[in-house]
C-alpha cells in the first residue's frame, strides 16, 4: 500500500498532532486491501475525522504470521485502527487486549469454477484448496474429491484460472481481488454450506480507543442504514441468495466484544499474513512438560521403518519424500522443532495429525499406523530406537517436549 492513498487516507509522513487524524494499518498482501481502506475512510470521514496511512506498521513477516499479542502491541503503540480483520464465530481463540468494530461486510469461503466450465460441473474434477485453511476443512468433507492443494490463496484462484484444477474452494476477497486484476478471466460462484464457510471483515482496535470504536460503530450502521455501505461493498459481497451481507441487524447480532482468531482458521492466506499460522506452530500447545517423561517416548526402529512406508504413501506428497516440505510445512529439523526451548509435546503432534492428517482424508489410517509415522518423524528429528514400542496410547498422553537435532 502506498504511503498517499487516493481513497482518502492521508499521507503517512505527516503530523499526527490533529485530534481528528486517527492511524489506520492494514495487512500487508490482504486481497481485501482496496475494500477495507474505502470503508475505514468513508466511515471516519462521516464521523468528521480523518484516516492517515501507517504502511509500515504491520511488516510483512514470514510464514509465521502475526499473532494476537502483537496485534495488540502494534495498537496500543502505533496503530488507532487494524483494517480488515476476519472473524469467524467457529474459530477459538479469545484476547482481551482488542475490541472488533460491527462487521462491514459478510463474506466467507465460496466455491468457484471458471464460467466456461459448463454448467453441470460443481462438483466434477480436481477440487484447488489451499493447504491449512478453512478451505482445506470443508473440501475434505466432500467424499471422493480429488484435492489439489496450494500454498496461498491467490494461487489456489490461479490454479482453476489456468485450468490446472477445475474447481475450487477459496476465501471470497481473494477471487474478487483476482478479478479484478484479471479481468478477462470470469467465475462462477456459490457459497459454501459450511459453518466454516461464514466470515465477517471488522475493524481492530486497542482498549485504549474503546470510545473511537464505539463512534465507529454509530458511523457504520448509519451508513448500513443509508445504503451508503452496501454502495461500498456492493463488488465484494458474494451473490444475493448465496449469502448474507452486513446489514445494521446483523452488526447488532454479531456482538463486537470478542476477538476471535485460531491458530487454523484466521491464517486464511499466506500471502495476507492474517493472525495465525499454518507452519509446525499449529501444533504447539502450552509447555506442560511431564515429571518422568522428558527424555523423550520410546519406540522401535521396526515400527519406525514401517512408519517410513506409511508416510511415503499418505504424507510424502504435501510433506516431501524427505520431510523437508511442499505445500504442507517440513517435518524434519529446526523447521520442525527447535533443538532446545521447544514447546511442542509429543501429544499435541499426534492428537493434530490423527485428526486432521492425512489432509485429503484425515483419520483415515488405522491408530497403530499413526503411531507408527510418528516413531518415522522421531527418528529423522534424531531420536534413538529402543525396545519399546510407542503405541496411540502412549503418544496422545506424553506430555515429552521434542526437539529436533536433525539439520535439513
Amino acid at each position: 500500500m502506498t504511503c498517499a492513498l487516493a481513497l482518502g487516507l492521508a499521507t503517512c509522513g505527516m503530523s499526527l498532532a490533529r485530534a481528528a487524524d486517527v492511524r489506520v494499518c492494514m495487512f500487508p498482501g490482504s486481497p481485501s486491501v482496496a475494500l477495507d481502506t474505502q470503508v475505514v475512510s468513508a466511515v471516519l470521514q462521516h464521523i468528521g475525522m480523518r484516516a492517515v496511512a501507517m504502511p509500515h506498521a504491520i511488516r510483512e513477516g514470514d510464514d509465521d504470521g502475526i499473532s494476537l499479542g502483537a496485534l495488540g502491541g502494534i495498537l496500543k503503540n502505533k496503530c488507532d485502527i487494524v483494517a480488515g480483520f476476519p472473524r469467524s464465530n467457529v474459530a477459538d481463540a479469545v484476547h482481551d487486549g482488542v475490541l472488533l468494530s460491527r462487521p462491514y461486510l459478510r463474506t466467507g469461503y465460496a466455491a468457484f469454477r471458471r464460467e466456461n466450465a459448463g454448467a453441470k460441473r460443481d462438483k466434477v474434477g480436481r477440487l484447488a484448496v489451499t493447504y491449512g485453511s478453512p478451505a482445506q476443512l470443508i473440501a475434505v468433507r466432500e467424499k471422493g474429491a480429488l484435492l489439489d492443494f496450494e500454498v496461498t490463496t491467490e494461487d489456489t484462484v490461479a490454479a482453476v484460472a489456468s485450468g490446472k484444477a477445475q474447481r475450487g474452494i477459496a476465501w471470497y476477497p481473494a477471487i474478487v481481488a483476482y478479478q479484478h486484476e484479471h479481468p478477462q478471466v470470469r467465475f462462477k460462484v456459490r457459497a459454501v454450506a459450511s459453518d466454516y464457510g461464514h466470515w465477517d471483515l471488522v475493524m481492530m482496535f486497542g482498549q485504549r480507543n474503546a470510545a473511537l470504536r464505539k463512534r465507529f460503530d454509530a458511523g457504520l450502521e448509519q451508513m448500513a442504514a443509508t445504503g451508503a455501505l452496501a454502495r461500498l461493498t456492493e463488488t465484494w459481497r458474494i451473490a444475493a441468495g448465496n449469502a448474507k451481507t452486513s446489514t445494521a441487524s446483523d452488526a447488532r447480532d454479531a456482538g463486537p466484544d470478542r476477538v476471535i482468531a485460531s491458530h487454523a482458521f484466521a491464517a486464511l492466506d499466506r500471502s495476507a499474513h492474517f493472525v495465525g499460522n499454518r507452519k509446525p506452530s499449529l501444533l504447539r500447545v502450552a509447555a506442560a512438560a511431564g515429571q518422568a517423561d522428558i527424555m523423550g517416548p520410546s519406540f522401535t526402529q521396526a515400527q519406525a521403518l514401517h512408519g517410513h512406508d506409511v508416510y511415503a504413501a499418505n504424507c510424502a506428497k504435501c510433506h516431501g519424500a524427505q520431510l523437508q516440505g511442499n505445500v504442507g510445512p517440513a517435518l524434519q529439523g529446526p523447521a520442525f522443532a527447535p533443538a532446545t526451548g521447544s514447546s511442542l509435546t509429543l501429544s499435541g503432534i499426534f492428537n493434530y495429525m490423527q485428526s486432521n492428517m492425512p489432509a485429503d482424508q484425515p483419520g483415515k489410517l488405522k491408530a497403530q499406523d499413526y503411531a507408527d509415522v510418528m516413531a518415522f518423524l522421531l527418528m529423522r528429528n534424531g531420536y534413538q530406537s529402543g525396545t519399546s514400542k510407542l503405541t496411540a496410547a502412549k503418544a496422545l498422553k506424553s506430555q515429552a517436549l521434542l526437539e529436533s537435532h536433525a539439520a535439513m
